[in-house]
C-alpha cells in the first residue's frame, strides 16, 4: 500500500490548527476592553477551553507538518532545482503576505489617526514594515510583534525551508535514520545556542519529515510500527527525556494522520479539502478583519460586550472563512499560478537560450 499523491487527512489536520489559531486569538477583541481580561470572559468557554488557551500550539503543529508536507512532494522529484522550488515556496507565500501587509497598515494608520493608538499589536514603524515586507520581521531584527503578526511562525520558518532544500539530497539517501540524526545533532546545537530564532521551527519541521519517512511506502504494518517507534524518538530527542504533554500531542497527531493518508478515501469530500485549503488565507485575514471589527466598535461607540456573545463568535468564524474563501479563490491560487508559470517559462527561456 502506498500513500496517494494528495493528503487529505493531513490537509484536514492542517485546516484544524488554523482554527485553534483563529480561536486563540479572539482573544485580540478584549484588547481594547478597558476592563482586564481573563480567558473565561470569552463566549463557550466550557467548550473551547483547550483552544482558548493552548491555541498558541498550533503553531509548532504548522512546522511539524510542513516537514512532512515538503517532504512528501521533494524527496521523490529528483530533478528538482533550487529555482523551481524557490519559485514555488515564494508564489505560495509571498502575494497573500504582502496583501495582507498593506492592508493592516492602512487600517492601523487608520486607527491611529482616530483613537490615536494602534490597535492589537503595536510595532507598526517603518522599521518593522520593512522588515515585514522582506519577511525577516521574526528574525531577532524586530522589537516585538508588529502589523500581520500571525506571519511570525512563516518568516521564521522561511530560513527552515532553505535548510531543507540543502540537505534534499543527503535525506534522500539517509531517509529516516537521516532525519532523526539531524534532529539529534540540531537539538545538541540549541541546547548550547538556544537564542537562534529558528531552532524550535527546525526541531519539528525534522520530526516531521522523520514520521514521513517512517510511515510512506512501506506495508501497513511495517509503517504503524516504524512510525511509532520513530515518534517515540522524536519526542526523547526533542524533550531530552521530560514530560512534555504538548510535544507529545502534536507528535502524535502528525503520526496519525500520516497513517490515515495511507486511505485517501477518508476526509476526501470537497468540504473537508477546503477547509484545509483555506488554511494560509485564514491565517493571514482573521487579524486584518479584527481590526476592521474594533475599529468600527470604538468609533461607533457600540457596546463592547458583545465580544463576549456565543453569536459574535459564531459571526467572525463565518466572516473569516467566507473571506478566506474569496481570498483562496481570487488571489491565493491566482497568483501562486501566475507566478509559478511566469518565472518556471523565464527560466525554460534562459535555458534553451544558453
Amino acid at each position: 500500500m502506498t500513500v496517494s499523491q494528495y493528503r487529505n487527512s493531513t490537509n484536514f489536520l492542517r485546516g484544524a490548527a488554523s482554527l485553534s489559531v483563529l480561536i486563540w486569538h479572539y482573544q485580540h477583541f478584549f484588547y481594547s476592553v478597558p476592563t482586564a481580561f481573563t480567558p473565561e470572559i470569552q463566549p463557550l468557554f466550557n467548550y473551547l477551553e483547550i483552544f482558548y488557551l493552548n491555541g498558541f500550539f498550533a503553531v509548532q503543529l504548522f512546522w511539524c507538518i510542513s516537514g512532512l508536507v515538503l517532504c512528501h512532494a521533494y524527496i521523490g522529484k529528483q530533478n528538482v532545482g533550487l529555482r523551481g522550488y524557490a519559485v514555488a515556496r515564494f508564489s505560495r507565500l509571498y502575494p497573500l503576505h504582502i496583501i495582507t501587509l498593506f492592508v493592516v497598515a492602512l487600517l492601523q494608520i487608520l486607527s491611529k489617526s482616530l483613537f490615536d493608538s494602534y490597535q492589537i499589536y503595536f510595532e507598526n514603524d517603518f522599521k518593522h514594515f520593512l522588515l515585514n515586507t522582506f519577511f525577516v520581521q521574526s528574525w531577532g531584527l524586530e522589537n516585538g510583534f508588529s502589523f500581520n503578526a500571525p506571519s511570525w511562525s512563516v518568516s521564521v520558518e522561511i530560513v527552515v525551508y532553505v535548510l531543507f532544500f540543502t540537505f534534499l539530497k543527503t535525506l534522500r539517501k539517509t531517509r529516516l535514520i537521516g532525519s532523526l540524526t539531524m534532529l539529534g545533532f540540531w537539538i545538541l546545537v540549541t541546547h548550547f545556542y538556544p537564542t537562534i530564532f529558528f531552532g524550535e521551527c527546525l526541531s519539528y519541521f525534522l520530526i516531521g519529515v522523520s514520521i514521513w519517512f517512517a510511515t510512506t511506502n512501506q506495508t501497513f504494518k511495517k509503517a504503524l510500527t516504524l512510525g511509532l517507534l520513530s515518534s517515540v524518538a522524536s519526542y526523547l530527542i526533542l524533550t531530552q527525556g521530560d514530560l512534555n504533554t504538548p510535544t507529545a500531542t502534536i507528535i502524535v497527531l502528525v503520526f496519525l494522520v500520516s497513517l490515515l493518508d495511507r486511505f485517501p478515501k477518508i476526509l476526501n469530500q470537497n468540504l473537508f479539502k477546503r477547509f484545509g485549503e483555506l488554511t494560509y488565507s485564514v491565517f493571514l485575514w482573521h487579524v486584518p478583519l479584527q481590526l476592521v471589527v474594533i475599529i468600527s466598535v470604538l468609533n461607533f461607540n457600540i457596546d463592547q460586550s458583545i465580544y463576549k456573545s456565543p453569536l459574535f463568535l459564531f459571526a467572525f468564524l463565518v466572516a473569516t472563512y467566507a473571506i478566506s474563501n474569496i481570498s483562496f479563490i481570487y488571489i491565493e491560487r491566482p497568483a501562486k499560478e501566475y507566478l509559478g508559470s511566469k518565472f518556471m517559462v523565464k527560466a525554460k527561456l534562459t535555458v534553451q537560450a544558453t
